[in-house]
């Protein structure tokens, strides 16, 4: 885990720390990347708004765990892995609104958006959501899962 000094979107330097999210998301993970924290820490940046993961996984961690096998790009999870998929960004939304000043209607990017469930919630929530996933395999399963289209591409080299 690295800690970010600049918002990853705007290069701003000043943020705000959010109190952690109160779930455990993927604690396995977490375990598996060697880090101290068990809950999810975020940052909302004090200029563009943007909500980000501080510290977050380094490029080195992604990479093991998306060549582990706790990753898996493939359509063998059941069904209620995909309800999930849809109805934590719920919650999700209901959190960060406690600290996000949205503009009408909020605009949502979610990074890393697997099979678009995020994305789609997000849309039925009024946002105008999109998302950008790095594996071609989740992407393309996408518009029959969700009925949404991602964007095939790594966030941090994309040109937005």
């Amino acid at each position: 885990m690295h800690e970010v000094m600049t918002c990853p979107l705007c290069r701003h330097d000043q943020f705000q720390a959010l109190q952690g999210y109160d779930r455990k998301v993927g604690p396995e993970i977490f375990e598996f990347i060697k880090s101290p924290y068990k809950l999810s820490q975020w940052a909302l940046c004090r200029r563009c708004g943007f909500c980000f993961q501080n510290p977050r996984p380094s490029p080195d961690d992604v990479e093991n765990i998306y060549s582990s096998g706790l990753y898996r790009a493939k359509r063998e999870y059941g069904e209620y892995y995909f309800q999930t998929r849809y109805t934590r960004p719920f919650e999700h939304f209901r959190w960060l609104s406690q600290y996000a000043t949205w503009e009408a209607p909020p605009r949502i990017l979610d990074i890393g958006a697997g099979y678009g469930g995020a994305v789609r919630a997000f849309q039925d929530l009024g946002a105008r959501a999109e998302g950008i996933e790095i594996d071609a395999a989740l992407c393309a399963a996408a518009p029959e899962r969700f009925e949404v289209t991602l964007i095939n591409g790594d966030f941090l080299t994309y040109p937005f």
